[in-house]
């Protein structure tokens, strides 16, 4: 205690605020109180989805939406099916397959177009509780014909298995970035 000498400077991780990514300051100046969840990822669930950003882990954070309870009890029992679209819930959406076939997915349909860049296209859309996918939109882009393209496959993907919470299957927000080199 006391003597910061020996004491080494550990890497940032990325940390995404519903869906969103923030910075340090962002982060460190969120309300607890407004937190619903935190997902931790870390390892090479981190890399596989956020790719050189996710070598320091991953933190997700999903905040309390207003008036979340209020709703939760005017609902009843309400089926949730068009009502609540999750960020972060206790079993995460995922491609039939996996990661490596959500990869394999996208270098068998993804068409490059022909202005070579690199880059990275961050796009989101939500995996409905049916596992179908809806809402694709791009978050960052790197140029319309790389944007469209994403979106093109993104629509052309097969169902996925959706995402449960409380043991049902529930709409979720999905994030995913999806990178282009040169070869």
């Amino acid at each position: 205690p006391g003597d910061n000498q020996g004491s080494e400077i550990k890497p940032y991780p990325y940390v995404l605020v519903d869906g969103v990514a923030v910075n340090e300051e962002t982060f460190k100046a969120l309300d607890p109180n407004k937190i619903e969840s935190v997902n931790v990822l870390k390892d090479e669930s981190a890399t596989a989805i956020y790719g050189e950003k996710g070598k320091n882990g991953v933190i997700l954070i999903a905040t309390k939406k207003e008036n979340s309870k209020e709703e939760s009890k005017t609902a009843g029992n309400q089926k949730s099916e068009s009502s609540a679209v999750f960020t972060v819930v206790e079993d995460m959406p995922s491609f039939p397959g996996g990661d490596k076939e959500r990869v394999k997915f996208f270098s068998d349909n993804l068409r490059i177009p022909s202005e070579s860049i690199e880059g990275t296209v961050y796009v989101s859309f939500i995996v409905r509780a049916d596992g179908s996918i809806a809402n694709a939109k791009i978050l960052r882009g790197i140029g319309k014909s790389y944007d469209e393209e994403v979106l093109r496959v993104i629509n052309l993907m097969p169902k996925w298995l959706p995402g449960t919470q409380n043991g049902e299957a529930v709409d979720v927000l999905f994030n995913l970035p999806v990178m282009f080199s040169k070869k």
